[in-house]
C-alpha cells in the first residue's frame, strides 16, 4: 500500500505538534499582560472611593456575564426547604444530621448540617438557652472527591470550624458523594464522576449556550437563602469556605454574592498565567466564558470580595502553583487596602500537597471565628471521622435512585439554539479580522512534492492560518488549473486513504485532504498522551483556553477552512474551477460552517459518509458519546 499521509514532523520540516499550543498560550499571555497593565494604570492614577467602587461593581458584572447569570441580584428565588431528615449523631463539641435540601432549582442536595453542642455554642450567656441569639454560620463546597462531604478530611474542617460555635452547612456537589447525575435504573454509574462528570455536563451547557459554573453558583446561592432564613443564624455573619474544586465554587459565589461577609479558600487560588504552563486542564465548571477578555484572574476575583475578610489557603506542593498564589494576593491588596484594610486578604501557607490540610483546617476555623467576633478556640484534638454510611442523607446512597424526579443540570439547560448567520460571523470572522490573530499576508505556503498516483501529482502542503498556528493538507490531482478541487476536512482520528484506495474522481479534478487545527499532521502535544477525544486530554484544556479567551476550537477549525479555500483558489484551481467541501463528524460540522460563512463554496453531501452533526446533538439527549470527538464542535 503506497502511504500517502505525513511523515514526522511535517515530512521533517518542523515540529508542528506545538503550534496550538504556542498560539492559545501566547494568546492568553497577551491577554493577561493587559489585565495587568490596566491594573497597574487604574492605581497609578489614585483613584478615589467612588471610582475604585464602581471599578468593583463592573468586575463583578463581569464575573456575572462570563458564569452566565443573569445581571443583577436574583430576585424571587423559590425558597429551599429540607426535605428529608435522618437522626443527628453525636460528635466531640457538635451535632451533626444528615439532611436532603430541594433547592429553588428543582435539585435535590444531599448535605451535612453541623450544630455547636453547648459546650462549643458561644451564643450561651447572651441573654438565654443556646439557639436564643442567631449565631453565625458557613456554607461548606466540597470538592472532586468520592465521598463528598463525608470525606474525612472535610469532616474534620467541618467539625473545627463547628466547634468555634458556628454552624456548617456542607453538601455534595453535583456528581459526588450522593449526587451522581448519569446513572442506570440499577444504579450503575453511566458517566464516571466528580472532575469527568463536571466537564461532561459541562459541554452540555456550553452547546446549549450557558455554562455549568451557572448552576453551581445558582444552587449554592438557593443553599445560603436557607442558611440565611434559619431563625438560629445571623444573616450578617454568614461565611463560605471550599476546597480545591469546592474552593472555585466558594470563590465564584463570595465574588458575585454580597451576603458572604468572609471567604476561606483553600487549594484553588493562584493565577491563570502560572497555572497556564503547568499543562494541567480545568474542569468546564472552571471556565468562565470571555472571562480573560472581560479582565478577570484569580486578582479580580478576589478584588470582588473586598473588603470582607478573605482568606486564601494554599498548600506549596500543589498543582495549582503557589507561586500564583503568592502574586493574586499581593496585587488584590490594593483592593482591600482601598476599600478597608488590606491586613483582611490574608494568604497562609502550608507545607503540604492538594488537600484541605488539618492546618489549613485550623486556621479556617480561627479565621471565622475572628470574622465573625468570637473568641477562637485553639484546636487540641481532631474530631474521629464519621463513616459514609453513617452520614448518608438517603437511605439507598444516590438521591436520583431515592428522588428520580429530582433536577439535574442537564435537565436545567434551554435547548440548543441553532447557529445563525450572524453568530457564525462573529465567531469566525470578526475576531480574527478586527485583531492581532489575522491569517498571514501573504499565505506562504509550503508545496512538498511526494510523486505521483496515476497522472494526478501527490503533494504535501502546510501553511499558517493564523499567527504561529499551522495547517497541513494532502493533494492529489493536477499540478495546477484543476476544474474542481474538493476539500475533505478531517476530523480525530481521520485517515488519508492510501494511494490504491483514493476515491475516483472525473479528469481535471482534485482533493485535498485538510488537517484543521489539532488535528492529525499537526495535532497537539499532549504530556500523557491521551487520545484527543478524550476529555482529560490536551485537546479539552486547549478548548477551555480559548473559551477563557470567549474563542472556540470550531470556530478556529471553520476558519482554517476558510483559509485552506483561499489557498486552492490561488494554487490549484482553475479561473472558473469550483470549490467543494465535506467531511466526516466533526469535519462534517466544519465544513457546514465555512459553507455558512462563504457560500460560494459548495457542501457535497455526496461524498458525506455520515450526517452532520448539530449543537443539539450535545445538549438534546441525556447521554451523548463522549467516546467521539463530537464535543469539540462547541462554540460558546
Amino acid at each position: 500500500m503506497t502511504q500517502t499521509e505525513f511523515d514526522a514532523n511535517l515530512d521533517g520540516h518542523l515540529d508542528a505538534s506545538l503550534s496550538l499550543l504556542r498560539y492559545v498560550y501566547g494568546r492568553t499571555e497577551r491577554a493577561l499582560a493587559r489585565i495587568e497593565a490596566d491594573e497597574d494604570a487604574f492605581w497609578a492614577q489614585e483613584p478615589a472611593l467612588p471610582e475604585v467602587l464602581s471599578r468593583q461593581k463592573q468586575l463583578r458584572e463581569a464575573v456575572r456575564t462570563s458564569i452566565g447569570l443573569p445581571p443583577g441580584p436574583n430576585a424571587g428565588r423559590t425558597p429551599s426547604r429540607v426535605v428529608q431528615e435522618r437522626d443527628s449523631l453525636a460528635g466531640d463539641g457538635f451535632r451533626v444530621q444528615p439532611i436532603l435540601i430541594e433547592t429553588s432549582l428543582g435539585t435535590v442536595v444531599s448535605a451535612l448540617r453541623y450544630v455547636p453542642d453547648a459546650a462549643s455554642d458561644q451564643r450561651r450567656g447572651s441573654g438565654g438557652a443556646s439557639g436564643s441569639v442567631p449565631g453565625p454560620a458557613v456554607l461548606f463546597l466540597t470538592g472532586h472527591t468520592a465521598d463528598g462531604k463525608a470525606d474525612e478530611e472535610y469532616q474534620r474542617a467541618c467539625a473545627q470550624i463547628c466547634r468555634q460555635g458556628i454552624t456548617v452547612l456542607a453538601t455534595d456537589a453535583i456528581g459526588q458523594g450522593e449526587r451522581h447525575s448519569y446513572l442506570s435504573p440499577d444504579g450503575d454509574l453511566l458517566v464516571a464522576p466528580g472532575t469527568t462528570e463536571h466537564s461532561y455536563v459541562g459541554i452540555q451547557c456550553w452547546a446549549a449556550g450557558t455554562t455549568a459554573a451557572r448552576f453551581f453558583v445558582e444552587e449554592a446561592q438557593s443553599l445560603l437563602d436557607l442558611l440565611i432564613d434559619d431563625p438560629d443564624v445571623d444573616a450578617d455573619r454568614v461565611g463560605i469556605t471550599g476546597q480545591s474544586g469546592g474552593g472555585l465554587q466558594a470563590t465564584l459565589v463570595a465574588a458575585v454574592d454580597q451576603r458572604i461577609r468572609a471567604t476561606a479558600i483553600a487549594t484553588f487560588i493562584s493565577s491563570r498565567g502560572a497555572y497556564l504552563w503547568s499543562g494541567q486542564r480545568q474542569d468546564a465548571e472552571q471556565t468562565l466564558t470571555g472571562g480573560t477578555e472581560r479582565g478577570i484572574d484569580h486578582a479580580q476575583l478576589l478584588a470582588c470580595m473586598a473588603p470582607n475578610p478573605v482568606a486564601v489557603l494554599a498548600a506549596e506542593s500543589d498543582f495549582f502553583p503557589i507561586e500564583g498564589a503568592v502574586d493574586t494576593v499581593a496585587g488584590a491588596g490594593r483592593w482591600f487596602g482601598a476599600l478597608g484594610d488590606d491586613r483582611s486578604l490574608e494568604l497562609h501557607r502550608d507545607a503540604c500537597e492538594h488537600s484541605y490540610s488539618p492546618a489549613m483546617a485550623a486556621r479556617a476555623a480561627e479565621f471565622f471565628a475572628r470574622s465573625f467576633g468570637l473568641d477562637a478556640q485553639p484546636v487540641t484534638r481532631l474530631s474521629e471521622p464519621f463513616t459514609p454510611a453513617a452520614l448518608q442523607a438517603t437511605r439507598g446512597g444516590q438521591v436520583l435512585l431515592e428522588r428520580p424526579h429530582a433536577r439535574t443540570i442537564h435537565d436545567l439547560l434551554p435547548t440548543a439554539a441553532p447557529v445563525d448567520a450572524h453568530r457564525l460571523r462573529s465567531a469566525v470572522l470578526d475576531q480574527r479580522m478586527s485583531t492581532e490573530q489575522r491569517m498571514p499576508t501573504p499565505l506562504n505556503v509550503r508545496w512538498i512534492a511526494r510523486g505521483h498516483i496515476g497522472e494526478d501529482v501527490l503533494r504535501h502542503g502546510f501553511w499558517q492560518s493564523e499567527r504561529d498556528l499551522w495547517n497541513s493538507a494532502v493533494y492529489v490531482g493536477p499540478p495546477a488549473d484543476a476544474t474542481a478541487i474538493t476539500i475533505v476536512v478531517q476530523g480525530t482520528g481521520d485517515r488519508v486513504p492510501t494511494a490504491e484506495d483514493m476515491p475516483e474522481r472525473a479528469s481535471g479534478e482534485g482533493l485535498l485532504y485538510l488537517d484543521t487545527r489539532g488535528i492529525g499532521a499537526v495535532g497537539a502535544h499532549d504530556k500523557d498522551d491521551r487520545d484527543p477525544s478524550d476529555l482529560a486530554s490536551v485537546s479539552f484544556k486547549l478548548l477551555s483556553d480559548l473559551i477563557w479567551l470567549g474563542d472556540s476550537l470550531q470556530a478556529g477549525r471553520a476558519w482554517d477552512a476558510l483559509v485552506a479555500a483561499a489557498v486552492v483558489r490561488r494554487d490549484l484551481l482553475g479561473p472558473a474551477g469550483s470549490i467543494r467541501m465535506t467531511g466526516t463528524g466533526t469535519g462534517a460540522y466544519t465544513a457546514w460552517l465555512a459553507h455558512s460563512v462563504d457560500d460560494s463554496i459548495e457542501l457535497d453531501v455526496e461524498l458525506d459518509r455520515e450526517r452532520v452533526p448539530t449543537l443539539a446533538d450535545l445538549a438534546g439527549p441525556r447521554l451523548y458519546d463522549a467516546g467521539t470527538d463530537l464535543w469539540q464542535i462547541v462554540m460558546p
